[in-house]
């Protein structure tokens, strides 16, 4: 794919602590589903930022939003679109290039924050959420919500380490359907919602899981 080659500063590097190493094409747009649309990121050097720090980010595209994809074909023509793709990931998909980088480190991946109970006690509804409370202090029929960025990284190197070519996406629930759901738990007898309100963390929406 020919391009502009450029290092990305150390400050946001990958989760392996090397820095990325972009290929960057201008007036270009790479096509497909995203995994992400970012909305965070403002600019071109933003988004390439977003896309370093994701382990399963291959490419992106910022062309007045930031699309995070999951692997790279041959971009296309597109005005004003500024878009790129990691050196390690030019004719591969994102999965395949995850499972080149976590070899061996299964065990760290093992100790990452989804997998602390900490983390869970500490886990707040995102922003725009009714209440900023705790998740771990919400009624037993609250704890839903949209499945952070940090678990979906996490769910989406297992799958790669265990060979799958999926990767979770979050879910958008409809929110008649959302209210429905929500509904059927609060209706559960009380006696069935007191043992499972000691174990369940949250409930989280996402596609594509496979593993679990």
């Amino acid at each position: 794919m020919g391009g502009l080659t450029l290092s990305i500063p150390c400050a946001h590097a990958s989760a392996s602590g090397a820095p990325e190493t972009f290929a960057v094409f201008k007036d270009k747009a790479f096509a497909g589903a995203d995994f992400e649309l970012d909305l965070a990121a403002a600019d071109a050097a933003s988004c390439r930022n977003a896309c370093a720090l994701s382990e399963i980010c291959c490419a992106y595209t910022f062309a007045s939003a930031c699309r995070l994809k999951a692997f790279a074909a041959a971009p296309a023509s597109s005005a004003g679109a500024v878009s790129g793709v990691k050196s390690e990931c030019e004719g591969k998909a994102a999965p395949a290039a995850m499972a080149e980088r976590l070899k061996g480190k299964e065990r760290d991946l093992l100790t990452r924050r989804p997998r602390q109970d900490s983390y869970w006690r500490t886990l707040r509804m995102p922003p725009g959420a009714e209440s900023a409370s705790l998740v771990s202090a919400l009624p037993f029929e609250a704890k839903v919500l949209p499945i952070p960025m940090e678990v979906l990284d996490f769910m989406r190197a297992m799958n790669a380490l265990e060979g799958y070519s999926e990767v979770p996406l979050r879910a958008e629930l409809p929110d008649d359907y959302a209210a429905d759901f929500r509904a059927a738990l609060a209706g559960l007898p009380e006696i069935v919602k007191a043992k499972v309100s000691r174990k369940l963390k949250a409930v989280l929406w996402a596609a594509d899981v496979v593993s679990t």
